[in-house]
């Protein structure tokens, strides 16, 4: 597989468990909405990090078989593709909550694109360390055969 199927299906699933809590964390970042943010933030954060680990070991261990050994930039951009999914469903919220927003387009799109950035920064990092652990332990494997 490329690079943007790897990046497509490894922001997908994790994208898809969070998916209903979008709505509650956008709405209660942008003020429209009251609730208990901070817990739905950090249960989103941490499913989203088990998923992005879980996706990135079984990738990098279907990619290291397929004897494709560049696994490094894969690996953080498929960590970190989530954070284009959440952009683009950021998007939408804000065609969908227009009128309720005080916020311009541009103004929207650049915290948005700051916080995603970071986003997928951040579980490039966590995609790469999870691919790292598991070439690892091939590669153990493939010494101790030897």
């Amino acid at each position: 597989m490329k690079t943007p199927a790897h990046m497509f299906f490894g922001g997908l699933l994790p994208f898809c468990m969070i998916c209903l809590m979008m709505d509650d964390i956008y709405a209660s970042l942008y003020k429209l909405k009251v609730c208990g943010a901070f817990s739905t933030m950090f249960t989103a954060f941490i499913i989203v990090i088990i998923v992005t680990v879980s996706v990135g070991m079984v990738c990098t261990y279907y990619q290291l078989s397929k004897q494709d050994h560049q696994w490094w930039w894969r690996s953080v951009f498929r960590g970190g593709s989530i954070a284009i999914f959440m952009f683009a469903y950021g998007l939408y919220f804000y065609a969908r909550a227009k009128a309720r927003i005080s916020l311009s387009l541009l103004e929207f799109l650049c915290y948005n694109a700051c916080l995603f950035y970071a986003v997928f920064l951040i579980l490039g990092t966590i995609g790469f360390y999870a691919a790292s652990v598991i070439f690892q332990c091939v590669d153990l494997q493939l010494k101790r055969r030897n």
